[in-house]
């Protein structure tokens, strides 16, 4: 299936009120950004989202940091009526082409969670990502936080190369 991807560079676009909308139905509210973290991200250089498309029809979306040794996969999403129909591996495999030798990382749902974040690590498992021994803390308001599995693609980490990543995560605004 031929994907291609559109840069989404303002925050008051068509594009990004598609994508936004599709944002709110992937992800838990709990691990969203709001509407104005990602209106300055789009702002950071280092930032991309783009929109999937799938010939003229919105197919769903990306987002990742280049912080240039090392690429974070921030997001990812594919519309629900065209799923499991390989488009989500295309866009992967399309970016793992456009990164080259890079260093790229994701984080994800904890496996034990759900038979979703199951699903979600097998996906990317497919793809060649590593579940590393690590986790990722994410704060949330009112105290609390959440817990990522770190993966990485072509093999796992060592503890350095994982605060290299952990130190580069930082720099995102709202770090």
């Amino acid at each position: 299936m031929a994907v291609s991807l559109r840069r989404v560079a303002s925050a008051s676009s068509a594009a990004f009120r598609r994508v936004n909308r599709l944002y709110a139905r992937a992800f838990p509210a709990c691990e969203r950004f709001s509407l104005a973290r990602q209106a300055k991200a789009l702002g950071d250089a280092r930032y991309r989202l783009c929109e999937v498309r799938c010939g003229r029809e919105f197919a769903g979306f990306g987002s990742w940091w280049n912080f240039g040794k090392a690429i974070h996969i921030e997001f990812l999403a594919v519309c629900g009526k065209l799923r499991r129909r390989g488009l989500g591996s295309a866009v992967v495999r399309r970016l793992l082409s456009r990164f080259g030798g890079k260093r790229v990382w994701l984080l994800a749902e904890l496996p034990s969670k759900s038979r979703l974040a199951r699903r979600r690590i097998g996906f990317y498992e497919r793809l060649g990502f590593r579940v590393n021994p690590f986790r990722y803390y994410a704060r949330l308001p009112a105290g609390r936080r959440l817990t990522f599995a770190v993966l990485s693609h072509g093999r796992s980490v060592s503890s350095r190369e994982f605060n290299e990543y952990l130190r580069l995560l930082k720099t995102r605004p709202g770090g």
